[in-house]
C-alpha cells in the first residue's frame, strides 16, 4: 500500500507534466555516455593531427567503419576526414567548416579539433580499439 503522502506528491507531480514511465539519465550512465563523447572526440583530434596522417586514416576506415558514433557531429566529421582527399592537416582545417555546414553543422566550433593532442601511433590504436571493444 502506498502511503498517503505519497499519493499526493505522485498526483502533483503528474498534474504538472510529469511522466512516470520515464526515468530520469541515470548517472552511471550519462558518465558513461560522457566518457565515450570524450573517446571519439580524442580519435578525431588524432585523426585531424599532424603526421602518420595516412595511416592514421586508413586504419580509422577499417576499423571504425560500422561504429555507430554517439554524436552525430562526430559522425560526419569522421566521414569527412577519412574522404578528405589531401593530407595537409591545414587544407583540411581551411575546408571543414564548409564542408560540415552542409552536412547541417553550421555553428559548430571545431577549432579544439586541430589543437595538438600528442597521441603516438600505439596509442591512436589503442584509442581507437576503446570505442571498437565498446
Amino acid at each position: 500500500m502506498i502511503p498517503y503522502s505519497h499519493c499526493l506528491l505522485l498526483t502533483a507531480y503528474c498534474e504538472v507534466g510529469g511522466d512516470l514511465t520515464r526515468s530520469g539519465p541515470n548517472p552511471a550512465e550519462q558518465a558513461e555516455q560522457d566518457d565515450v563523447a570524450d573517446l571519439e572526440w580524442r580519435v578525431l583530434r588524432a585523426l585531424c593531427a599532424e603526421g602518420r596522417q595516412k595511416e592514421r586514416r586508413e586504419l580509422a576506415r577499417r576499423s571504425l567503419a560500422g561504429y555507430c558514433w554517439q554524436e552525430p557531429v562526430h559522425r560526419s566529421i569522421f566521414e569527412v576526414v577519412i574522404s578528405f582527399p589531401a593530407a595537409s592537416s591545414q587544407a583540411l582545417r581551411d575546408q571543414l567548416p564548409s564542408l560540415l555546414t552542409r552536412r547541417g553543422f553550421p555553428d559548430y566550433d571545431f577549432e579544439t579539433l586541430f589543437e595538438s593532442l600528442g597521441v603516438t601511433w600505439r596509442e591512436f590504436q589503442q584509442l581507437v580499439r576503446k570505442l571498437t571493444d565498446r
